[in-house]
């Protein structure tokens, strides 16, 4: 397998996995908990904020995605 081939690769499966990351937020937000309950999945307010804000730091979403999110998730409260 070529070098570029294979870089172009983890590159493609890496936006996959960020977009996937996004799109699994959206969906929690979207379900809309309060701040005192948790979310069938088992993850309050804080975690799902704290997920967020990992995510970005360990570069996978970006500083737009990451403000996008956590609006959505505070304005559940």
């Amino acid at each position: 397998m070529d070098m570029s081939y294979a870089l172009a690769l983890l590159l493609v499966l890496g936006a996959l996995a960020v977009v996937a990351a996004v799109v699994l937020v959206i969906v929690l937000v979207a379900r809309g908990a309060d701040r005192s309950s948790a979310t069938p999945s088992g993850a309050s307010l804080e975690d799902r904020l704290a997920e967020v804000d990992r995510l970005h730091e360990a570069g996978r979403v970006t500083d737009t995605e990451r403000d996008e999110v956590r609006a959505r998730l505070l304005g559940t409260l």
